[in-house]
């Protein structure tokens, strides 16, 4: 079941954390799927796109946080959030609006913020 979405700034495509730890994209021209880029063994928590469409962020309730480029969709970078946290590590990721930054919010409030590395 998909809870959250996010899309690009063009409007051309859609992202969404997948229960089975794919990101997953599709076309909203006509909702053709593009994409699923297997992450995690678990669940994909929060996904999110930056603010020049360039990146993609996913998140997954074990501590886990995935950097991808968005034009073809490998992953950046992978960092571990917070080791055994379990489902308080990861609830929100966003992106600041220059793209060099992304903040993590936990369940329980930690407020974590990394560069994205582009």
């Amino acid at each position: 079941m998909i809870q959250r979405a996010a899309f690009t700034p063009d409007s051309r495509r859609v992202i969404a954390p997948g229960h089975t730890g794919e990101l997953l994209v599709w076309s909203t021209a006509d909702g053709s799927e593009l994409k699923k880029v297997k992450l995690s063994d678990t669940s994909l928590v929060w996904a999110a796109v930056s603010p020049t469409g360039h990146l993609f962020a996913a998140t997954d309730p074990l501590g886990k946080l995935w950097i991808l480029d968005a034009r073809n969709y490998q992953v950046l970078k992978t960092i571990e959030l917070e080791k055994g946290a379990g489902e308080d590590s990861s609830a929100l990721v966003a992106f600041t609006r220059d793209r060099r930054y992304l903040v993590t919010v936990s369940l329980s409030g930690k407020v974590k913020v990394f560069a994205s590395g582009n």
